[in-house]
């Protein structure tokens, strides 16, 4: 395989997305995997930024892939025409109530029907996860093992 170059990112293959993506890359991922893609975001207001702004707005595109729906988009600029048949999308989005609030500003917009929430309201108190209750020196641990790394770093390093 060649290699590739170091920013560019080829529409074809491409499997997982970023929450930071504009909706024409969005459109052009789509169009080129037919078999779905995947927006893994860890922080859910990555995706609100994109919601807000003019080139990241694909609310429509959520909206429209869940029910795998035709998205077509046209544009002057290139003489740019894509179609996606049956669109296929899932997302899996980590936040708190304050990232997620954003992202669904409404529920008139239909984006909060497309989504399946799960929320959790742990205490807050200290849980004990060591065996028996034993516990564990991480500064020795750390210690050592920073120096079986270290050591045939410093071998490598010093070989021409």
């Amino acid at each position: 395989m060649g290699k590739r170059k170091k920013g560019k990112c080829p529409s074809l293959g491409v499997k997982i997305l970023p929450g930071n993506i504009s909706s024409s890359k969005f459109y052009t991922h789509m169009k080129n995997n037919k078999h779905g893609l995947l927006i893994l975001e860890s922080e859910a207001d990555s995706i609100s930024n994109m919601l807000k702004q003019d080139w990241g707005n694909f609310s429509d595109i959520l909206r429209k892939a869940y029910h795998h729906e035709k998205i077509p988009i046209s544009r002057e600029i290139d003489d740019k025409f894509i179609e996606v048949e049956s669109p296929k999308l899932s997302m899996v989005i980590s936040g708190t109530q304050g990232q997620v609030k954003p992202l669904i500003l409404s529920k008139e917009s239909g984006l909060f029907s497309r989504f399946l929430y799960y929320y959790f309201d742990d205490g807050v108190k200290w849980k004990d996860v060591t065996p028996n209750g034993s516990l564990v020196d991480y500064t020795t641990v750390f210690e050592k093992t920073s120096n079986d790394v270290f050591k045939p770093y410093n071998r490598l390093e010093k070989i021409e």
